[in-house]
């Protein structure tokens, strides 16, 4: 998954240390970033390469770190070095670096943060960088973090097949599971039993966590669970949010290639037999 990027080591704690003109810098418009990419080489670029090198330094923030290499962040920079362009960071994911596609999706989340809170939603005034957190403050005593939305994915389970959908409306049109925000004052659990019912009309019995997952492209971090069903497993799809749900068995479900996405790794644990429950009737 994305986060996996062994033998390179995340490091996400706080030190806003002052950049240096070796050292590498994230750009970002949209889903985009600054980055130079031959192949499955990809760079990104450093402050010398850039005309006004100390304004630069001068103006970036501190991300986080990779090994012991910081990286930072330029919100307001339009002109991308020469030999370098934004590139939309779905095509770094076979990146050579393993750590490329982590940090363009870091970078994605907390630019998106910093350019959605310059003014304090208290009072107005200004935000300020916290010297010691990443945090931004404001003298009324406002206090904002970066926000992280949590999501769950619910891979519905029975008779030894899984649901796949197809959302309605937007551009992935790959398959998919049950997915969707946890709602105030809800639960994971709770979240995984009405989303299932809401988009498929199907009741849970058992729920199984598997694993979790950053995903700074939409500022969320996922939980994924296999679930089993009691009752008829007709499925009854709400159309407003998917295109198409229906049963694969593991024999139908085809192979998912992609190395990044929760959603992938949990289609293949399951076509690969790899996920067990502790009722008899799943196939396994």
């Amino acid at each position: 998954m994305i986060q996996d990027i062994e033998p390179f080591e995340f490091n996400n704690q706080y030190a806003p240390v002052k950049p240096e003109p070796g050292n590498i810098f994230i750009t970002c418009r949209n889903t985009s970033i600054i980055a130079a990419m031959n192949g499955n080489n990809v760079a990104l670029p450093t402050f010398e390469m850039l005309y006004d090198p100390a304004s630069a330094m001068e103006d970036a923030i501190y991300a986080f770190s990779i090994d012991d290499m910081p990286v930072y962040l330029l919100i307001d920079q339009e002109f991308p070095p020469e030999g370098f362009d934004f590139i939309d960071i779905h095509k770094l994911y076979d990146a050579d670096l393993p750590w490329i596609p982590l940090a363009a999706a870091t970078g994605l989340h907390l630019t998106a943060w910093y350019r959605d809170n310059r003014f304090c939603g208290r009072c107005g005034e200004k935000f300020t960088h916290h010297k010691s957190m990443r945090a931004l403050q404001c003298r009324c005593g406002n206090l904002q973090f970066p926000k992280i939305a949590p999501v769950i994915l619910a891979a519905i389970v029975n008779n030894g097949r899984i649901v796949a959908t197809r959302y309605r409306g937007r551009p992935y049109k790959g398959l998919a599971l049950n997915a969707g925000f946890v709602e105030i004052g809800e639960s994971l659990e709770q979240a995984v039993r009405r989303e299932v019912e809401e988009e498929v009309g199907l009741k849970v019995s058992r729920i199984h966590y598997y694993a979790s997952q950053p995903w700074g492209i939409t500022g969320i971090v996922m939980a994924g669970y296999f679930v089993e069903i009691e009752g008829d497993d007709t499925i009854t799809i709400d159309e407003d949010e998917l295109a198409e749900a229906v049963w694969f068995t593991r024999e139908e479900l085809p192979e998912q290639t992609n190395k990044m996405s929760l959603t992938a790794r949990m289609f293949e644990a399951f076509r690969r037999g790899e996920v067990q429950f502790s009722d008899s009737n799943q196939g396994e």
